[in-house]
């Protein structure tokens, strides 16, 4: 990968659905060149979707991450939990990690009951895998532009801010099925799955970015073809208000390794994602941040995750 490549992915991570000719004018070269080379991208598996960031709390009121510490997998173990999750309904991101936690999963629900059940099937069905397990009830997150692949343009988006449902028929929906993990669909293509014009198609993807149901279209990237690792670490925190939140979450929009900041109810604080070539980066970058902000944080927990696997839009699904 050169600096062009590395400009490419810089603006497709804000806006993965920006029209190549728009990208080739950003970068000043032809459309012809800029084409092949996101092509080339993708071939080569640097970017492996063009992901539609989709906010499942307009459909569901609450989002909840259980933390799993598993025992005695071996790996036809570990392939029969993933696949369990994966047709679950309800799961919406699932993670294989190391570190403080092996396994993180997501469920959304509108109650409580509702995600109880769910979560007492897969612990009756693989208890003696689960060594412990953590709880957490999702609030919030802010978004930030991947800054290490030269993006400057770092405004933070809010996800899954409020909570309403929002009314979508069935074309909306089948719109959404097509874009989630093809942000770049053309127009026309789409159209043809929804019968509708591209012009009807384009307005009503705006209209689902106006009302919040698609909060951003990024790059889901493969880290270990351009080096980086992906972590999260979660902050325990003293003292804790919201002047100091703010100030928080000004320090991770001026740092380019931070790729969100997560609100949560529980155990600790909150928990920030980086990005960044290896633990010693990410171990500096923490001991910068201790020196703006040591004297309220308690302690940290780290935990790096490998591998992402399926779930997404489940509940969209009939």
């Amino acid at each position: 990968m050169d600096k062009t490549d590395h400009r490419i992915l810089a603006c497709l991570d804000e806006n993965a659905r920006l029209p190549i000719s728009l990208l080739a004018k950003s970068l000043r070269i032809s459309r012809q060149r800029a084409e092949y080379r996101v092509q080339r991208l993708v071939k080569n598996k640097v970017i492996l979707h063009f992901s539609t960031l989709i906010d499942p709390t307009k459909f569901f009121a609450n989002m909840w991450h259980v933390y799993l510490k598993l025992q005695n997998v071996e790996p036809k173990h570990e392939q029969d939990i993933m696949d369990y999750l994966s047709k679950i309904k309800g799961v919406w991101w699932i993670v294989k990690c190391q570190g403080e936690w092996d396994l993180i999963c997501s469920f959304i629900g509108n109650d409580i009951i509702s995600f109880d059940n769910m979560l007492d099937d897969f612990r009756s069905t693989f208890y003696m895998f689960i060594n412990q397990y953590q709880i957490t009830t999702f609030i919030s997150a802010f978004i930030f532009a991947r800054g290490y692949l030269g993006n400057n343009k770092r405004k933070r988006i809010v996800y899954a801010g409020e909570r309403h449902s929002i009314a979508l028929d069935m074309v909306d929906r089948k719109i959404l099925e097509a874009i989630v993990t093809d942000a770049r669909m053309p127009a026309t293509t789409i159209g043809t799955k929804v019968d509708l014009t591209p012009k009807q198609v384009i307005s009503r993807i705006k209209r689902l970015q106006t009302n919040g149901v698609i909060r951003m279209f990024r790059l889901h990237l493969d880290l270990k073809q351009i080096g980086y690792d992906y972590y999260k670490v979660c902050f325990y925190m003293q003292d804790y208000t919201n002047k100091i939140e703010q100030r928080l979450l000004s320090w991770c929009e001026t740092n380019p390794f931070v790729i969100d900041f997560v609100k949560k109810i529980a155990p600790w604080t909150f928990e920030i994602e980086f990005e960044t070539p290896d633990f010693k980066t990410l171990n500096t970058v923490l001991r910068e941040m201790r020196t703006v902000f040591g004297s309220i944080i308690r302690r940290t927990e780290i935990t790096i995750l490998n591998e992402e696997f399926g779930g997404e839009l489940n509940f969209l699904r009939q």
